[in-house]
């Protein structure tokens, strides 16, 4: 699409995005992602606005619905336990991840808009066995 393209139904300029590619930062960037919703998502005993608070910017608006009624103090995991590691990348737009946390490993599932949007969370699933 050449700069300046005008869209021919509203008459507004259309802005090309970043296409999504899988590159190491791309891989780096979705581990980091990964990590940084869980650390936020793992602590039970935050008082629930601030929990809320720190975790909404890093889900995406559906999750941010879904997750809007959990109550921190339910979250069994309280931390962090290693790093991240990517278990499907066969889209560019979406990634599941695993997470070691103190009470197993958390999979979760996060997707972006384009090539330039940060990697957001639509789901965190707990380990096997943990509610």
């Amino acid at each position: 699409m050449p700069p300046g393209y005008i869209d021919e139904d509203t008459g507004l300029p259309i802005t090309p995005v970043p296409v999504a590619t899988w590159s190491d930062g791309d891989r780096s960037a979705a581990t980091e992602a990964a990590v940084t919703a869980m650390v936020a998502f793992a602590r039970p005993g935050a008082d629930q606005d601030t929990w809320w608070a720190e975790l909404a910017p890093l889900l995406t608006p559906q999750a941010r619905s879904d997750y809007a009624y959990v109550q921190a103090s339910v979250v069994p995991a309280t931390q962090v336990t290693g790093s991240a590691r990517i278990t499907d990348d066969t889209s560019t737009m979406v990634v599941h991840v695993e997470v070691p946390t103190d009470v197993g490993t958390y999979a979760l599932i996060l997707t972006r808009l384009d090539g330039g949007s940060p990697w957001l969370v639509s789901r965190f699933t707990p380990p096997e066995g943990v509610r």
